[in-house]
């Protein structure tokens, strides 16, 4: 098998960790293995995920193989320090695009807390419905929303961002087309009366398509003007989600507008999570399309044992340029690190099952590894 453990990887989609994530409860704990969260948290003892995490963590913590779910977890406290700079150095990250919509702000640590606890560069990825809830509750017109909206999207990279990400898929699916001005017009009306009302605002839904359409597009006009990538959630996710409506081909409407329509042309579109279970539809647009990419977070290591077929799908048709390796860790730093142990040695036996295959030669199997691991990001974010 080919030895990848001399190449640091990028992780290309990220959360924050929550101030004491060394303290968590148990049942916090296992909720951070589970995109059922809290429901499923009885469950995640026997997931094939969590049995390796103990294992591992064990390891590295140097603890008997015999060591209950309680001793692990009460050594991972005793001395987090030790433990996390353990962690770290076997993933051997040179850096990470965090999303910072989540977990929340007030539980999560700040990007320069990021970078300074996990000793490497950290860049924002700034996550667009989020943006717009906090710009309505300000806005008394369209126009004034317009215009927030715009101010906030200007010159993103002087303000440290890198990277949009949109969640459209929590919030009504990825068929997303351009209403009309009046339809537009309507759901600000009602959606400004809710937040009057609430002091809040979510937007999801059928009443809200309008605006987050509208929205979503004129984000991509920033993304297209300002060399940026915007990010899309595809594929498996919480149960807030509707599976079948996160099929990234229901983005080809607006993946056609990116590369035919002026106002759009240039913008990069970075299909999230393997788009997990139709990672073949993504391997096949980031095959056909210029501007898709798609990166593997979340699926690794969540998938486990299956982290050798995502790879093999996705290189089966799409280009190793465009293919980003991740681990959509959050709360918790164990899935950073476990995504990194896992996304290198399923990678190296892909690369060294096409080697043996003799698809691909040794130099060019690494060369390919390294592109995935860490250049392609940097060449698409600019980094």
């Amino acid at each position: 098998m080919l030895d990848l453990s001399s190449i640091p990887a990028l992780d290309h989609h990220c959360h924050p960790f929550v101030q004491g994530w060394a303290t968590l409860s148990r049942e916090r704990f296992r909720a951070c293995f589970t995109e059922g969260h809290v429901r499923m948290a009885a469950y995640v003892p026997t997931l094939v995920y969590y049995r390796w995490a103990l294992r591992e963590m064990r390891r590295v913590l140097d603890l008997s193989d015999d060591a209950d779910e309680e001793r692990v977890l009460a050594a991972r406290a005793a001395n987090p320090d030790a433990y996390l700079a353990r962690l770290l150095g076997e993933a051997a990250l040179e850096g990470m695009l965090l999303d910072d919509g989540y977990p929340p702000t007030s539980d999560a640590l700040s990007i320069p807390a990021m970078a300074a606890l996990c000793t490497c560069p950290a860049w924002r990825i700034l996550r667009l419905e989020t943006l717009l809830q906090t710009l309505l509750l300000q806005a008394t017109t369209l126009d004034d929303l317009f215009s927030l909206f715009d101010a906030e999207l200007a010159d993103l990279r002087a303000r440290g961002v890198v990277g949009l990400k949109s969640i459209l898929a929590y919030r009504g699916g990825l068929d997303v087309r351009l209403p009309e001005q009046e339809q537009v017009e309507q759901a600000f009306q009602a959606a400004r009366a809710r937040a009057e009302s609430q002091g809040q605002i979510r937007l999801a839904g059928p009443a809200d398509s309008p605006l987050l359409h509208t929205f979503l597009y004129r984000a991509l006009g920033h993304a297209a003007r300002q060399g940026l990538p915007i990010q899309f959630h595809t594929g498996f996710g919480d149960p807030d989600l509707d599976l079948l409506s996160s099929n990234p081909l229901l983005l080809r409407p607006l993946i056609q507008a990116a590369e035919e329509k002026p106002a759009y042309r240039g913008a990069q579109i970075v299909l999230l999570h393997a788009s997990y279970p139709y990672t073949r539809q993504a391997a096949y647009l980031a095959a056909v399309y210029p501007h898709v990419f798609v990166d593997v977070s979340l699926a690794i290591p969540f998938l486990a044992g299956g982290a050798r077929d995502i790879w093999r799908e996705l290189l089966m048709l799409a280009p190793a340029s465009k293919v980003f390796y991740g681990a959509d860790g959050s709360v918790i730093p164990e899935h950073a690190w476990l995504g990194a142990l896992a996304g290198r040695r399923s990678l190296a036996e892909v690369l060294g099952q096409l080697v043996a295959e003799r698809m691909l030669s040794t130099a060019e199997a690494i060369e390919h590894a390294e592109i995935i691991l860490r250049g392609g990001a940097r060449t698409l974010y600019q980094l």
